[in-house]
């Protein structure tokens, strides 16, 4: 989850031979970001309604559909971004995240007759959301690290906003950092509390989901606004 390019050692920009700068590039990387961020939102809204097997369905078919968005942009960057081996090991460490995601996801699937008993389990769920919001939070932690770093003078949060470029690359990163966290934090207390604490638990999921669709945006602005 990051738009990469200002990360690179090189300029790219300028470069209108390379295959981000093309517009299905470009407007797929977006789409694959911002789909991720408005189906959590859906699927966590959808569990504040009453619980039955059709919402808990529809809001696991939302979390499915989002984190395989944000394995697509993951993917997607990993094959593109080839010239920095560190900055593969970063976008690597942000796709295990979202395929953990997936997984998580699957694992809140309702149970259905017509399938096994262990097709799915909430367990799965937890645990899928609690590793794969580790690994991003990590990874976005090391990539926010490394848009704020100075050549000269090391790493200061200030860098991070020293001009709108690093401004609105830390706005993605950080929307996807922040985004992560919550997730961890909201899963780990449903993993504890499933129902003193559900109230609490949605709150956190969806700021968490709020905060990964602003990372999108600003990908978006990045892109067609700003052109980078």
């Amino acid at each position: 989850m990051d738009s990469v390019a200002y990360l690179l050692d090189e300029e790219v920009e300028g470069d209108t031979k390379r295959v981000e700068n093309s517009p299905w590039w470009r407007i797929s990387h977006a789409l694959g970001f911002i789909t991720g961020g408005t189906t959590f939102i859906a699927g966590t809204w959808y569990l504040y309604l009453p619980s039955t097997e059709e919402t808990s369905f529809l809001s696991s078919l939302l979390y499915i559909i989002g984190s395989v968005g944000f394995l697509y942009v993951d993917v997607l960057e990993f094959f593109t971004f080839t010239e920095d081996f560190f900055l593969r090991c970063n976008i690597a460490i942000s796709a295990a995240g979202s395929f953990f995601y997936v997984i998580g996801s699957c694992g809140f699937l309702p149970q259905f007759p017509s399938l096994p008993s262990n097709f799915s389990t909430p367990l799965v769920g937890d645990w899928g959301f609690i590793l794969g919001s580790i690994l991003i939070g990590c990874s976005q932690v090391w990539k926010l690290v490394r848009i704020g770093w100075d050549k000269a003078g090391g790493y200061s949060p200030l860098h991070n906003f020293s001009s709108k470029e690093v401004g609105t690359s830390t706005g993605v990163e950080g929307g996807a950092c922040v985004g992560a966290w919550c997730f961890f934090v909201g899963t780990v207390l449903y993993l504890l509390y499933p129902v003193t604490l559900l109230q609490v638990v949605l709150w956190t999921w969806m700021v968490g989901s709020i905060f990964f669709t602003l990372g999108g945006f600003f990908l978006a602005y990045r892109h067609f606004v700003m052109g980078v």
